[in-house]
């Protein structure tokens, strides 16, 4: 660690040491946790403070139950708390006493929580940290009417979150763990998207972050089975097809929950589904007499999920409880890989097994400070195989056939969380900290491409090369008569490897309530990481957050003005850092042909490559950095008549060593002949590429979005946003290549991942006779397009060269 990055960090910890001592005299605080029969904490509960005068204030518990009121004036208040599931609680005698604070602990009884007294606070705009107005919550009836099948689900919950910054997409937490696997949606007691976006306590950014909820144990037997068939008699047919192929969809669901003893309460759940669907493809081919031709053709691709977890809550004492969860998930696919200009020929058959345990405890430590510690374990294997051996064919802008790049292969992962997160009160704060340790190990065996692959700049080429094999002519006659591939690659070598990746984080958090409009966040994460060598990185959040306007008779703020700023660490992957060990010259070889003097039906048993082929090895930048991000955010939420709130959000994301690959070794500009593959200066002497995961990329990134939350009544409730973005970089991810490795300037542009507008409108509508209505619109404009011309002109040994502005000069017959 640097000297200036001590001072930094010992410089904020003793501002929060001293604010930590500063609190008002004359006012008095609250804190508490809300749980259910079983002591399990219940998050997201609805609390409010009234006096004679109105409402005082509002909040809601946090992720362990507890909820935290600061700066009360003296006096007696009714406190009135609401979770969905459970009987609403009142309390008419709650003291309030000056220059103190009060611990009130609840325990809340299973029922209905539909009820007038939390309609008035469910939908209000307040200066904690957790409840940005530009946040989701989803339970209940707006919960249930999201889809039931689970890769729509996980779509729709993606969608609503929204792009985050940078190329890496949403990201997911299950019960409080990282890439956690998408449960069942009856198993799901609450979805939080997109809450608290600057707690120090998440590494990634927090917009794009869903937070999910599981069910604990009921004291009751309860349970519940679903069935849906989905078919396609109302689908439209693509029109990019010439008929509609036939569709069908059955899952089933089914939970059940209850109490085992006094203590201890089960939930399991269940689902299974198996879906018949089809890929369209729509490529030009060759027939039998060489002549080119359409191909459409809907072919098939069966899938089926099973997927079972069991959850146990048990109360070890009063202030312990133990939640445990096992989820064994299997999945079956065929035909992946398939449409478009993929052929089906090209697909793969997959089948995976997936296996978490989970366990977390909490413990109540004394009145103002709450321990929570969570252990996770996942194993998972993947096996994929096949149709064919064959070579790979690939004809630009035409078809992709023969077969799979991918033979057999197989992964086999072993992965483990573990997070220790201590929340303390004191005064007008509320601190946060822990850390978080993960590590991965992951063994592979894959033979992709080891069966090869020919690159074709055109159909006719593929014609005249198919016409010279059949006709037996010499090679030459053959390259004469406009034939062979520009581009021959090939794997061979040892098809297994295995890496071993550890991250550690600790972190600290204080939202420190000034005044009961007012409220500052400060926070500080540390990470570090193997596989590269900047392995250290602090990473520093902050915000604020101002309520004004007062609703007349109550403390409730018509206005809350928010903002935020924070740096984001990403992490190196472990599949670089396994292809960098498997590719490195001597597991595996990878041979980059340009203008192959051969072409071949069948892969031959001994392949006739000349020792002289250079050979193409990847590997990982000495001074790589770990890619960080700086957001920042200011927000503007407002409070309207009936529960009707709004939010209009400024985002500004500027990313630095982005990661990306790049041809260290590839032929200095103007050096290299396309044609000649003798041809080219190369830094390093040798012909042979070397790719490098390097972190020279930037990104620039600005949103706005305007949110409208209304919730009318216990029967209303709609939601939606508008968002609009402009995302620039130089790119699109650790596998992107630069058209020229030695001049990236070309490559800045519209992000792949850019969605210039989108427009999302959810929620749930019940109408008389028990009929409700759950609207979902998602609508965005379309991503940019790269537009390749899928050859290699430079001899970097990649396809990706874009074409280039042709003047009167280049083609004289141009009129």
């Amino acid at each position: 660690m640097t000297k200036r990055r001590k001072t930094v960090l010992w410089g904020t910890l003793a501002l929060w040491t001293m604010s930590a001592c500063l609190h008002g005299q004359d006012t008095g605080g609250l804190r508490g946790q809300v749980t259910d029969p079983s002591g399990a904490a219940i998050p997201a509960a609805q609390i409010s403070l009234r006096t004679s005068g109105g409402t005082a204030a509002t909040s809601e518990t946090g992720e362990i139950g507890t909820y935290f009121f600061a700066n009360l004036p003296a006096g007696t208040y009714t406190i009135r708390i609401s979770a969905a599931g459970f009987a609403p609680y009142e309390s008419p005698t709650l003291n309030i006493k000056a220059a103190s604070s009060s611990t009130f602990d609840v325990r809340l009884r299973l029922g209905s929580s539909q009820q007038e007294i939390t309609v008035a606070d469910a939908n209000q705009v307040d200066v904690d940290p957790s409840q940005n107005a530009n946040a989701t919550v989803l339970q209940g009836q707006v919960l249930d009417a999201l889809s039931d099948d689970p890769e729509d689900l996980r779509s729709d919950l993606m969608a609503l979150a929204g792009p985050m910054a940078g190329p890496d997409g949403g990201q997911l937490y299950v019960d409080g763990f990282s890439n956690g696997q998408l449960p069942p949606k009856g198993s799901i007691r609450e979805v939080r998207v997109n809450s608290n976006p600057f707690s120090a306590e998440f590494d990634k950014i927090g917009y794009g972050k869903i937070e999910i909820l599981t069910k604990p144990g009921t004291d009751k037997l309860h349970g519940s089975d679903f069935a849906q068939f989905d078919t396609s008699t109302l689908d439209a047919r693509n029109p990019f097809g010439t008929m509609k192929p036939s569709f069908l969809s059955q899952q089933y669901d089914g939970d059940v929950s209850g109490p085992i003893n006094a203590k201890t309460s089960l939930f399991l759940d269940y689902t299974y589904r198996r879906q018949d669907d089809h890929a369209l493809v729509n490529a030009r081919i060759l027939n039998a007499s060489l002549v080119p031709t359409r191909l459409i053709q809907a072919a098939p691709m069966p899938n089926t999920r099973l997927s079972v977890s069991p959850r146990v809550d048990y109360q070890f004492s009063p202030n312990v409880t133990l939640q445990a969860r096992f989820t064994y998930a299997r999945n079956g696919n065929d035909g992946v890989g398939i449409g478009q200009f993929n052929l089906p020929i090209t697909g793969t058959t997959s089948r995976s097994n997936n296996y978490s345990a989970q366990a977390t405890a909490t413990w109540l430590v004394n009145h103002a400070t709450v321990n929570e510690t969570r252990f996770q374990f996942t194993r998972s294997d993947m096996a994929t195989s096949g149709i064919s051996n064959a070579p790979v064919i690939n004809v630009a802008g035409a078809f992709a056939g023969g077969a799979a790049t991918t033979g057999s292969s197989f992964t086999d992962q072993d992965a483990y969380e573990l997070q220790n997160y201590t929340t303390r009160t004191r005064g007008a704060h509320l601190m946060r900290f822990g850390a978080r340790l993960r590590g991965t190990l992951q063994n592979t065996g894959t033979d992709q491409n080891f069966n090869g692959t020919f690159y074709f700049s055109s159909l006719d080429a593929y014609a005249a090369t198919l016409a010279g094999v059949s006709q037996g002519l010499p090679w030459l006659e053959t390259i004469a008569n406009g034939g062979g591939a520009f581009q021959y690659a090939i794997t061979t070598g040892t098809p297994f490897a295995s890496a071993g990746q550890v991250d550690f984080a600790p972190f600290f958090q204080d939202d420190w309530r000034l005044r009961p409009n007012v409220t500052l966040s400060m926070g500080v994460r540390y990470e570090i990481q193997n596989q590269i060598s900047d392995e250290a990185d602090i990473s520093p959040r902050v915000g604020f957050a101002w309520g004004f306007g007062k609703k007349p008779g109550t403390q409730t703020p018509r206005y809350v003005l928010r903002a935020g700023f924070g740096t984001f660490f990403d992490r190196f992957g472990i599949a670089q850092a396994l292809n960098a060990e498997r590719l490195n010259g001597i597991n595996q070889r990878r041979y980059v042909i340009p203008n192959p003097n051969f072409y071949w039906v069948n892969t031959p048993a001994t392949l006739p490559l000349p020792v002289a082929q250079p050979v193409t090895t990847y590997g990982v930048d000495s001074h790589l950095a770990a890619p960080r991000a700086y957001e920042s955010m200011i927000a503007l939420e407002r409070q309207w008549p009936r529960n009707i709130t709004t939010a209009i959000t400024y985002v500004v994301a500027r990313g630095v060593h982005e990661l990306r690959t790049r041809n260290i070794n590839a032929p200095l500009p103007g050096t290299y002949v396309f044609g000649d593959p003798t041809s080219g200066d190369y830094p390093l002497g040798k012909r042979d590429p070397l790719n490098l995961y390097e972190s020279s990329g930037v990104f620039k990134q600005t949103q706005v979005v305007a949110n409208l939350n209304l919730r009318l009544n216990a029967k209303f409730n709609l939601f939606g946003y508008y968002m609009w973005a402009r995302a620039s970089t130089n790119t699109d991810g650790v596998n992107s290549f630069a058209a020229n490795s030695y001049d990236a300037s070309s490559e800045w542009g519209r992000s792949l991942y850019e969605v210039r507008h989108r427009v999302l409108f959810g929620g749930s509508v019940e109408l008389p006779y028990a009929i409700r209505l759950a609207p979902s619109i998602n609508y965005y404009t379309p991503m940019p397009y790269n537009i390749l011309i899928g050859q290699d002109f430079n001899g970097d040994g990649q396809n990706n060269d874009r074409p280039s502005y042709a003047t009167k000069a280049d083609n004289p017959a141009y009129v």
